[in-house]
């Protein structure tokens, strides 16, 4: 039998080599979270960065999109970032619609104050009526396409306030997109026109109507442009 210093001794000497096996485990449960914490390192680094750029407490003079790489050793592809186009913000873009909405109406309405006084000549090949009719004592002339689906309603509106009264109403068309003339009697007939209509060159539609839009109109006393614009702002002043 072993006497009680032989098993002290051998107790001694299993735990002095167990014992050094117990730390691994444990090194091993604490580096494993050591990837999540750099990610976590890496977003933040970025994210302040990006708030620093967007401040303008960090503002880059140049943005380098050369092809080697980003080392920055040609020239070639730098751009300065007052060159490099902004990015609107979403409020920014809708207030540069609106104004470009604007822009375009000013220029519209211009070119229809300047209208005014202007005896136009459009050539047409009139299906019913003749030249002689632009000359009458009021006249208003509506251009119409098939296609438009403003087109049927403005003319709709223009003969219902022109009803019981002395103004003529003339339908025009240039058959643009393709357009026939069987479309065109088509729109006609859904509204029952039986006035003078015809078919218009179409190079002469912006100098009659000072636009190329559809619908529009004129309004003639003898020929000459009183009133241009909308069919519905015509029909307004038709009766006054």
């Amino acid at each position: 039998m072993m006497d009680d210093d032989a098993i002290d001794v051998l107790v001694r000497g299993h735990y002095e080599a167990v014992e050094p096996l117990a730390d691994p485990p444990r090194k091993r449960r604490s580096m494993r979270y050591l990837p999540e914490i750099g990610l976590a390192a890496a977003v933040v680094v970025v994210a302040l960065s990006g708030a620093l750029w967007w401040s303008g407490a960090v503002s880059p003079r140049e943005v380098d999109v050369s092809s080697d790489g980003g080392a920055g050793e040609s020239t070639a592809g730098v751009v300065p970032m007052d060159r490099v186009p902004a990015v609107a913000a979403p409020g920014d873009a809708e207030e540069q619609r609106k104004a470009a909405a604007r822009a375009r109406q000013a220029e519209r309405d211009a070119a229809r104050e300047a209208q005014i006084g202007v005896r136009p000549e459009p050539e047409i090949r009139w299906l019913s009526g003749d030249d002689a009719v632009l000359d009458g004592p009021d006249v208003v002339v509506i251009h119409v396409e098939p296609w438009c689906p403003h087109c049927e309603p403005g003319l709709e509106t223009l003969l219902d306030a022109a009803d019981g009264t002395d103004v003529v109403v003339v339908a025009v068309s240039a058959l643009t997109r393709g357009s026939t003339q069987d479309e065109f009697e088509a729109l006609l007939d859904a509204v029952d026109h039986q006035g003078p209509a015809g078919i218009i060159v179409e190079d002469d539609v912006e100098d009659t109507f000072a636009s190329e839009a559809s619908p529009a109109a004129v309004r003639l006393r003898h020929g000459v442009v009183v009133e241009a614009g909308h069919p519905r702002v015509i029909a307004e002043g038709i009766g006054r």
